[in-house]
């Protein structure tokens, strides 16, 4: 059979295709896939989440479960706490979720394993933190201070100014931050202080700032009756 013109040479390559297809196989189903937007991939060294339209999770506490241990890398200069879990051999790559934090000009670049925590523990000044657990010596990390052992007594001009730099050289979180690496860090936990221009793989989440009567914090878990109760969170 001659073949001529364009219907001519369509006809060969559909013959082609016909032939070196499997059976039942169209030319659409030979494409190749395209990569899923969503589940783990590793870059720049880290092993990331991603939901499924392809946006970062910056909290994957929830799917990676409670793990045995951690290490909490604090960037100085840009006031932001970041925790890490273990990718098996890979070592501590995957970054779990992030905190903004105020340090202070004390606070030393060093790295320490934790050696105790505190329900409560008072603060200089006169002034008590919740949900503490030591780094070394005299520096911790705590909760924005209350003026006393009560979760409706919090500095609210202190809360104001987590993300910027501003203790006298404790790491300061919101409570709920602060119980999360009392609750989940075991004593012994590896802490990384450092400077760097980069808050981190997942970023540095901005704190709320609260109205002046907003004598507690809302992320602290045993205050979250008092948000119920005015209707604020």
């Amino acid at each position: 059979m001659k073949l001529r013109g364009k219907r001519g040479w369509g006809l060969l390559l559909a013959l082609i295709l016909a032939f070196c297809l499997p059976l039942g196989v169209s030319a659409a189903d030979a494409e190749p896939e395209k990569p899923a937007k969503s589940g783990w991939k590793y870059v720049k060294g880290y092993k990331l989440y991603y939901d499924k339209n392809g946006k970062l999770v910056k909290d994957v506490s929830s799917i990676i479960g409670k793990r045995s241990s951690y290490i909490v890398k604090v960037n100085k200069r840009k006031n932001c706490v970041t925790v890490y879990a273990k990718d098996g051999r890979k070592g501590y790559i995957i970054p779990v979720k992030a905190f903004p934090c105020s340090a202070g000009n004390a606070t030393p670049i060093t790295t320490a394993r934790t050696p105790s925590k505190y329900r409560w523990h008072r603060l200089n000044g006169n002034c008590y933190g919740q949900w503490c657990t030591r780094i070394k010596q005299g520096y911790l990390f705590h909760s924005v201070m209350y003026g006393k052992t009560s979760n409706t007594s919090l500095s609210v001009k202190n809360y104001n100014k987590l993300g910027r730099t501003a203790s006298h050289g404790c790491i300061r979180l919101r409570a709920g931050d602060a119980k999360w690496i009392y609750d989940n860090c075991r004593r012994g936990t590896k802490v990384i202080i450092y400077n760097s221009s980069d808050p981190g793989p997942l970023g540095k989440p901005k704190a709320e700032k609260l109205p002046s009567w907003h004598r507690w914090d809302p992320t602290d878990p045993t205050a979250k009756s008092l948000c119920r109760k005015k209707g604020c969170h």
